[in-house]
């Protein structure tokens, strides 16, 4: 697996957009299309059909994440937009990289133009080795049950979010109430800081049953295998993690921006020794026109320490970190049968996504089988 650096995702983007670009060519008959990789200078052109206002392109530029990214569809005879799509690098701790799609626009288009989006997504997918491309949407093409190779849909998976209006009122019974916005741009440094001010709060509450910290030396990628291993026994896939502590490393501690960061939960035992418990495992995304957000890809307690406030201290602590870094939204997945779970996101002030379903290639060989289908 290589090296994750912001060049080699856009060689892989530019590689990806010529050889489905040149592949167009010739498959068009209303003059041609062109495709290519959106530039830092860009990002304005065709952002207020895409989000509904003007987005401007120095702003943008500041407040992004490093792993955000866009495709433009361009007519080859007049250079108008025809479709677009923004995405971003984030991770899994079971399977690794992932690509997420943002928004994606083909108004006026056919399902066609949508699916040619898709397959140069896969392309990049398998470029820099990530095992899932995935989207959201709440209507299906008919392309997505046609054929072979297709995208699988997870009706199982329900997606919820808090607002940042649910995120104040959720910590405003807790000294996270007021945390301070931190002004710059996006970095490794700002996000360090912004987990070192809500956990300096969290942690100096009196007689704190649980104390967080976030992850960052060799022995806590070990203690993260152990509770990701944890979880995936809990929910019976004893065999569905296929990361190790070098893979987390890789992608985590020794990048500059890296993609994940983790949270983990220490039991306070009455001899004020310490056992860590629990973990939430999340990365910072972007949602073009929105701005920031944090995506909670676990959150997970052992059995026999939950019902003592871990889950609730761990998830103010978020909003609080969501505050921090000025995000628009906490957001986080969770399974339609996990009703304890469902119940405890709703007393917190949660939304489900009312019929907003997930696709994907969910593995390798149909990622592969997506892709490059010229």
């Amino acid at each position: 697996m290589a090296s994750l650096t912001k060049g080699f995702v856009e060689n892989a983007i530019d590689d990806a957009c010529h050889y489905i670009g040149e592949k167009v060519k010739t498959l068009r008959t209303n003059g041609g299309l062109t495709v290519r990789r959106i530039r830092d200078q860009d990002w304005h052109i065709g952002s207020e059909e895409m989000v509904g206002k003007d987005v401007d392109a120095s702003d943008y530029l500041k407040s992004r994440t490093p792993w955000h990214f866009g495709i433009s569809v361009h007519n080859a005879h007049n250079n108008n937009i025809i479709g677009r799509v923004t995405f971003y690098v984030a991770y899994s701790s079971w399977s690794g990289r992932i690509i997420y799609i943002d928004r994606m626009d083909c108004k006026g288009l056919n399902d066609e133009t949508e699916e040619l989006l898709l397959r140069i997504l896969a392309d990049v997918a398998l470029a820099l080795d990530c095992v899932r491309l995935t989207w959201r949407h709440t209507t299906t093409p008919k392309w997505h049950s046609a054929g072979s190779n297709q995208p699988e849909m997870h009706g199982e998976v329900l997606t919820l979010s808090m607002d940042k209006d649910a995120m104040a009122k959720f910590v405003s019974d807790s000294p996270l109430k007021n945390v301070v916005p931190l002004e710059g741009g996006f970095s490794k440094d700002l996000v360090d800081t912004a987990f070192s001010t809500c956990l300096d709060k969290v942690n100096n509450i009196p007689d704190a049953t649980f104390l967080l910290r976030l992850a960052q030396k060799q022995e806590d990628l070990e203690t993260i295998e152990r509770l990701v291993q944890g979880l995936a026994d809990y929910v019976k896939e004893p065999d569905a993690v296929e990361m190790t502590a070098q893979d987390y490393l890789k992608d985590g501690f020794a990048l500059d921006n890296p993609l994940w960061y983790c949270l983990l939960v220490d039991k306070v035992n009455e001899d004020g020794s310490r056992y860590t418990c629990g973990y939430a495992f999340v990365f910072v995304g972007y949602v073009l026109g929105e701005g920031r957000f944090i995506y909670l890809e676990d959150l997970y307690l052992e059995v026999d320490h939950r019902g003592d406030g871990g889950g609730k201290t761990t998830m103010k602590a978020l909003a609080g970190l969501c505050q921090a870094l000025q995000c628009s939204r906490l957001y986080w997945q969770a399974l339609d049968w996990n009703t304890s779970g469902l119940s405890f996101y709703n007393k917190i002030g949660a939304k489900v996504h009312e019929g907003e379903k997930t696709s994907e290639p969910v593995r390798w060989g149909s990622t592969q089988g997506f892709c490059r289908p010229w």
